[in-house]
């Protein structure tokens, strides 16, 4: 048995982790199977073409058996989601991608306290790891909460331009019936996403969730991971703050975002200037929580060196103001 195994056999999840993501119960971090792989891949291609979940990393449906994690039987909807690294695409580090994805939702969560999907990491008996994921659309009673992403929500609207946040903040406002709240929710994911280069976060990296109130509300923070580690051409966010924004003054000057965009964001969501502020101070006071967390990742120690730069780059411009 290799040292991995053996360390990851005499240790599980902490006491917190297993609270959030198996309600207490112990379950070991390394998985009785091997990754879809050669014969093993038609049993995780069965799983993978029965799940409508959005991205691009393939995702696995998981549940608890005997306390320990397997594949989902038909008839059972499971808890649980098995992420891997995307399969195909021009990316580097693609080995690193479950650590550095592990790594962001684990900052989003416990420095900058924004609700995220429970995650952990697995263990493939191969020894390479995987993102654990606890579904927050299903309950243990395999009862379905109704979610929709922001993508869905456009295509039932009037066509319109080109999307941005304030677009967005729209569509909170159209569906949220308590807006105000959410709308401070959606401005930190935000700050959050621009600070941690998460260049993705479209229309489908937000979603709305219907409550057990039949009322909605904004769902957990998923899929965040800093992409320029694996995409050199990476955008600092996925869509423009609003409509205009590369025309204000501060932009026009150095060609990045920082705090008159992001102030002017935050008006055009209902936000006063001082909220809005006072959230940009307390997400740029981190410093020291950020750096403990990025040395103790999982990612290899020149990635470690690049989400750190990146990080205290984005801190740097989102502070800067104009002239």
């Amino acid at each position: 048995m290799s040292r991995l195994l053996q360390a990851t056999k005499r240790l599980s999840y902490c006491s917190e982790c297993r609270r959030k993501l198996f309600d207490g119960i112990k379950v070991p971090p390394v998985l009785g199977f091997n990754p879809p792989i050669g014969e093993d891949a038609y049993w995780f291609e069965r799983q993978l073409l029965r799940l409508a979940v959005p991205g691009s990393q393939p995702k696995y449906s998981l549940m608890l058996e005997d306390d320990e994690l397997v594949l989902t039987r038909e008839d059972v909807k499971g808890l649980f989601l098995l992420k891997l690294p995307p399969a195909s695409g021009n990316y580097q580090h693609v080995r690193m991608f479950t650590q550095n994805e592990h790594l962001t939702l684990q900052l989003a969560a416990n420095v900058f306290d924004i609700k995220t999907v429970e995650n952990g990491l697995v263990y493939f008996k191969d020894e390479s790891p995987a993102l654990l994921l606890r579904r927050f659309d299903v309950d243990p009673d395999q009862v379905s909460f109704q979610q929709e992403d922001f993508m869905q929500l456009k295509d039932r609207q009037p066509a319109v331009g080109q999307p941005t946040y304030e677009y967005m903040g729209a569509l909170i406002k159209k569906h949220i019936a308590a807006y105000a709240p959410a709308m401070v929710i959606f401005f930190k994911r935000i700050v959050f996403n621009y600070l941690f280069s998460v260049g993705d976060a479209g229309l489908r990296g937000f979603s709305i969730q219907r409550t057990e109130h039949g009322d909605y509300a904004l769902a957990p923070a998923y899929g965040l991971h800093c992409t320029p580690l694996h995409e050199k051409d990476s955008s600092d966010t996925a869509l423009e703050l609003y409509t205009g924004v590369n025309k204000s003054p501060h932009y026009e000057q150095y060609g990045y975002y920082g705090l008159p965009e992001f102030i002017g964001l935050a008006r055009r969501l209902g936000i006063t200037e001082a909220r809005a502020g006072s959230i940009i101070d307390s997400m740029t006071g981190k410093e020291q929580a950020v750096r403990n967390m990025v040395e103790q990742s999982f990612l290899s120690g020149s990635l470690r060196k690049e989400y750190l730069r990146l990080f205290l780059e984005k801190q740097a411009r989102i502070k800067s103001t104009y002239p």
